[in-house]
């Protein structure tokens, strides 16, 4: 058996470059020695075609978590609480350094895990995560 972690995540996100973004994100997957188990996500309808869905996949959103979507003036919000293992956590990390260069200022990840050492945040900042 797999060790875990739980994860609260919450990713504010304005898009200004969907295509590239998506294709990026793409690439990441692809790339990633990961399990972003895409094949049972299709089951579930969600794809690899847009940034909603593979924010989705990233973080998770299978139908028994508290995955949800909200909008917020102009913003898109993300939240999930999971379980998944150690090293999802810098998955998503280095899923949002991939996001970041297509992402509006002020789009933002917080991702907390089982003890207060997990705890990590960034915002973005022309282009960069801070």
């Amino acid at each position: 058996k797999i060790m875990g972690m739980c994860y609260d995540i919450m990713f504010k996100a304005k898009v200004k470059n969907e295509e590239k973004a998506v294709k990026a994100l793409r690439k990441f997957i692809d790339n990633r020695d990961a399990d972003f188990n895409i094949d049972a996500f299709a089951k579930l309808g969600i794809g690899t075609e847009s940034f909603d869905d593979l924010v989705r996949i990233i973080f998770a959103a299978w139908p028994y978590n508290n995955f949800y979507i909200e909008e917020e003036e102009s913003w898109i919000v993300y939240t999930n609480d999971f379980n998944a293992s150690y090293g999802w956590f810098e998955v998503m990390i280095d899923a949002f350094d991939v996001m970041t260069p297509y992402l509006e200022n002020g789009s933002n990840l917080i991702i907390d895990g089982d003890s207060s050492d997990d705890h990590w945040e960034r915002t973005v900042r022309n282009g960069k995560a801070v």
